[in-house]
């Protein structure tokens, strides 16, 4: 298959794409800034972490799945030009592995951490602390974070302009 360069936008969103065909991917179409693979479900942690360390222009990456435990981790702490994280029914198991992503991807504009189970007040301290440069913040579906995460997310975040807290449990 040929090498494409030209290629820079792929939203995969509800395909039956699966981890073979996502290294495919990362090996022909090196200067992709732009992934979504949303409702894949044939795609696992393994053909995310191929894909995100891969595409070292990646800027844009949304991932999530309903039909399997997908963790945020699995975006390769390799991936530092990431503006804009985008995931959905995930998981955060680890604070130490967030810690690792968001220092990596310190010019983060926007996440948006859709029904992400584990997603809390230290979490939300992490990315507020190595994110410092996030504008658009939205956090939907958890009931473990509170008022106190807010607060030290708007006081670290200067630049935020937009910051959504849908079916949460202030």
């Amino acid at each position: 298959m040929p090498v494409i360069h030209t290629l820079s936008l792929l939203y995969l969103d509800e395909t039956d794409i699966n981890d073979d065909s996502l290294h495919v991917i990362s090996k022909n179409a090196p200067n992709l800034n732009s992934v979504s693979i949303i409702g894949c479900k044939y795609s696992t942690e393994k053909g995310i972490l191929i894909l995100t360390s891969s595409c070292r222009k990646l800027e844009y990456f949304g991932m999530g799945s309903s039909y399997q435990n997908l963790s945020l981790y699995a975006i390769s702490n390799e991936c530092s030009t990431l503006m804009y994280i985008d995931a959905r029914s995930t998981s955060l198991s680890s604070h130490v592995k967030l810690q690792e992503l968001t220092a990596s991807c310190h010019r983060l504009h926007s996440i948006r951490l859709l029904k992400v189970t584990g997603l809390d007040d230290l979490a939300i301290e992490i990315i507020a602390d190595n994110c410092t440069e996030l504008k658009d913040a939205h956090f939907s579906g958890s009931s473990d974070i509170t008022v106190s995460g807010v607060t030290y997310m708007l006081i670290k975040c200067r630049m935020l302009t937009e910051l959504i807290l849908k079916s949460c449990m202030l």
